[in-house]
């Protein structure tokens, strides 16, 4: 083909307006770039598409009313191409860089990361564990595309669409006066010394939780990770309340645990995909997003 789709665009904009000059400020290009488009197509088809008038002006010729007509319809047909290309994942490609809060990364991301590689095979998706400040801060400065986290309700500047629901539990050791309970209150536990997750946004969540009952809980230890957390329970150290709940009640060093659900009125934790709001998204990052929103729908 002798000429290209760009030429095609820039004698099309330039008929549609009939001014080369306004045509180049549309497309934010030179106007003699839109002259030697119109040249070379009137030299390749071997007839004047357009009579030139005042300073810039143009009107079609009758060879020129053709042309357009062609071009308008190859245009059409190559953008519908480009979105049907870009619907089949096998030809989705580009870099995305996805962000997981770091506790719940181990749960829901290796069974999503294997899907997404059989689906997406062209899609170089790079994946950063951190924590909810860091999540937050990486989207702002388009240092992270999306994220996978909770939310809670902190960030404004960021928008997010909810993928899943996970209860809050009670963590209790094996053997504790409750643990044989098919369910426990906040009441029953807020006199019990309780270990606190230590990341910002949990100790709100979990905090909240208690203030709807009108009661304190008897802090009285911090953890830095939930493995932590879990392991402090399972040797006797206090109890906990915990969103996420891998597979086995035992703790990393073999001690067993007990879940118990809480039989409060307790709101549960939403699982978010958030991205900063008022930003385009590429091509691959809006693919990705659609691909991790129905993954839950199916998978969660």
């Amino acid at each position: 083909m002798r000429f290209s789709l760009t030429q095609l665009t820039y004698f099309v904009t330039a008929a549609n307006i009939g001014s080369v000059s306004a045509a180049a400020r549309r497309l934010s290009i030179s106007q003699p770039s839109i002259s030697a488009a119109i040249s070379h197509l009137e030299d390749l088809f071997g007839a004047a598409l357009v009579t030139r008038h005042n300073r810039h002006g143009i009107r079609l010729t009758a060879e020129g009313k053709i042309v357009f007509e062609q071009a308008l319809k190859l245009l059409d047909q190559a953008q519908d191409l480009e979105q049907s290309l870009g619907v089949d994942p096998r030809f989705v490609a580009g870099r995305v860089s996805l962000g997981c809060f770091d506790p719940i990364a181990s749960y829901y991301l290796p069974a999503l990361m294997r899907r997404l590689t059989l689906e997406f095979p062209k899609l170089d998706v790079q994946y950063y564990l951190k924590d909810q400040p860091e999540l937050h801060q990486s989207l702002l400065n388009n240092d992270l595309n999306l994220a996978i986290t909770y939310d809670t309700g902190m960030w404004e500047d960021v928008s997010s669409i909810t993928l899943w629901h996970v209860s809050p539990f009670v963590l209790l050791p094996k053997g504790h006066r409750l643990s044989g309970r098919p369910g426990v209150s906040l009441g029953d536990i807020v006199d019990e010394d309780y270990i606190l997750i230590d990341w910002p946004e949990s100790k709100q969540y979990q905090l909240s939780l208690f203030t709807r009952t009108g009661r304190v809980p008897r802090v009285t230890r911090y953890a830095a990770n939930l493995e932590m957390l879990r392991g402090m329970v399972a040797h006797g150290l206090g109890v906990a309340i915990s969103v996420t709940r891998p597979v086995g009640d035992i703790s990393y060093d073999g001690a067993p645990l007990v879940c118990i659900p809480i039989l409060d009125s307790v709101p549960p934790q939403p699982v978010v995909l958030s991205f900063a709001k008022n930003r385009s998204m590429t091509r691959a990052t809006q693919a990705l997003l659609e691909f991790i929103v129905n993954y839950f729908k199916t998978e969660a």
